[in-house]
């Protein structure tokens, strides 16, 4: 039952990711109404991603990691989140960073 379960979230991932990827244009003016368009869109889809599987692992995995792990389950998961989180925050950082000192070296060539 939880095997096939994770096989259909596994199958509608990918099948809403190839609609997504469908869906979205490839090149796109930056700071068009169509580039704010798809940044909102992005947004909600990887919020709404996000949300369910925190509520699916909450409900399908936690009480079965209480059993093994104890009250720790919990804080374990929401230490996970935060990692995960704190790691997304980092990678923006440096793509910001990154791309700012390219674009310095190419205006001083």
């Amino acid at each position: 039952k939880i095997m096939l379960m994770w096989c259909l979230i596994f199958l509608g991932t990918g099948l809403l990711t190839l609609l997504g990827w469908v869906m979205m244009p490839d090149k796109v003016a930056h700071f068009s109404l169509t580039d704010k368009a798809m940044a909102i869109i992005t947004g909600v889809m990887e919020g709404v991603a996000g949300g369910a599987m925190m509520a699916m692992i909450s409900t399908a995995m936690l009480p079965e990691a209480f059993h093994g792990a104890g009250i720790l389950s919990g804080l374990l998961f929401v230490s996970g989140f935060l990692v995960s989180v704190a790691i997304e925050g980092c990678g923006i950082f440096l793509s910001c960073h990154v791309s700012r000192h390219l674009v310095s070296q190419a205006e001083s060539c």
